[in-house]
């Protein structure tokens, strides 16, 4: 289980630090998604890996292991108050995208009665 751990929290931290870099440098515009939308990568990657460990440990047909494994995909380390700025981040996004559509409603309807 050590080897386990050690390696999530090498693969994430990489993985972190490459995520960070490419967006505090914006050398290139974010990946598109299969609906042509931009999307970050690192929250696929990330599951990709937790997948991998799972599916290694349900093949040693040992449910301890499996069970360690998944507690210790669980337990990688997030810095005190991360998770609740990331919540914030997406709950302000999706308010924004209600607002947007709000005011785009309003100007369609202003619109339409002036011309």
């Amino acid at each position: 289980m050590a080897i386990v751990r050690k390696k999530l929290r090498e693969w994430v931290e990489n993985l972190m630090k490459t995520e960070t870099a490419e967006f505090a440098n914006r050398s290139k515009p974010p990946e598109l998604d299969a609906d042509n939308l931009y999307c970050l990568e690192a929250s696929v990657i990330l599951f990709q890996i937790v997948n991998e460990q799972v599916e290694l440990a349900c093949g040693c047909n040992r449910g301890r292991i499996v069970y360690d494994v998944v507690g210790e995909c669980h337990a990688v380390d997030v810095p005190p108050g991360l998770l609740d700025y990331i919540i914030a981040l997406g709950n302000d996004q999706l308010r924004s995208v209600e607002y947007t559509e709000t005011v785009l409603q309003r100007v369609c309807d202003a619109v339409n009665r002036s011309y």
